[in-house]
C-alpha cells in the first residue's frame, strides 16, 4: 500500500515537472496589454487635484457619448456635472471598454450612453424648472450618474427602459410613463428581474 502511495507521489512529481518545463506551443499574442485584448493608452484614472471640484463632462469622448435630456441646451441647464475624481474614472472605464473590445463580435459596437448627473449647482436634475427627475438626495453634487447598459439586438446602447414603468416614482412623471411605455421590447416591471425604480438599460 505504501509503495502505490510512493510510486503515485513520483508520477505526479514527474508529470508537473514536464509540464512545467515543456515550453508553450502557442506563442501569445503581440500587443497583449494588462488583462485580454490590446494594450491601451488610457487617460489618468486617479484624481490628484481639486478632486471634489464639480466639472461639466465632455459631450462625447473615447468609448462614450453624453446623451443631453430634457432640454440641455447650455452651460446653464446642463445636467452633465460631476466631481472631478467620478468623471475621471468614468472617462477612463469608458475608454478602457472601447480599447479591450474593440474586435470583439459582440454587442453592437456603440459608445456608452450616459446621461443623467448633476446640475452645474449641484442639485438634482430638474431642480431648477422645478420638477426635479430623480429622488431626493439622488444625483447631488455630483456624485451620481446614469450610465446605459452595454446591448444586443439594437442600433447603439443609448438609455433605455428594460420594463415600462408603473410605479409612481419621483422620476417616474407622466410624461415619460408615455414616453417609456410606447418603446418597443419593453416588459412589465413586474415580470421583469430589475428595480421598478431605476430601470434603464
Amino acid at each position: 500500500m505504501h509503495r502505490h502511495a510512493a510510486v503515485a507521489a513520483l508520477v505526479t512529481a514527474a508529470v508537473a515537472v514536464v509540464v512545467h518545463v515543456v515550453p508553450r506551443s502557442v506563442p501569445p499574442r503581440a500587443g497583449i496589454g494588462p488583462g485580454p485584448g490590446p494594450a491601451c493608452p488610457l487617460p489618468r484614472r486617479v484624481c490628484s487635484a481639486r478632486c471634489h471640484e464639480l466639472v461639466k463632462i465632455a459631450p462625447i469622448g473615447r468609448g462614450y457619448i453624453d446623451v443631453h435630456l430634457d432640454a440641455e441646451a447650455d452651460t446653464e441647464t446642463s445636467t452633465s456635472y460631476l466631481r472631478r475624481d467620478l468623471m475621471m474614472l468614468v472617462e477612463y472605464a469608458a475608454a478602457k471598454v472601447a480599447c479591450k473590445a474593440d474586435d470583439w463580435s459582440t454587442g453592437n459596437g456603440g459608445l456608452i450612453a450616459l446621461g443623467d448627473m448633476s446640475e452645474r449647482d449641484g442639485a438634482t436634475p430638474g431642480t431648477r424648472t422645478g420638477s426635479p427627475r430623480h429622488p431626493p438626495n439622488t444625483h447631488t453634487h455630483g456624485r451620481d450618474i446614469d450610465i446605459a447598459y452595454f446591448q444586443r439586438d439594437t442600433l447603439d446602447n443609448q438609455l433605455r427602459p428594460i420594463c415600462k414603468h408603473h410605479a409612481a416614482a419621483v422620476d417616474d412623471t407622466a410624461a415619460s410613463r408615455a414616453r417609456r411605455s410606447s418603446m418597443p421590447g419593453a416588459l412589465p416591471c413586474s415580470s421583469a428581474p430589475f428595480s421598478k425604480t431605476r430601470t434603464f438599460a
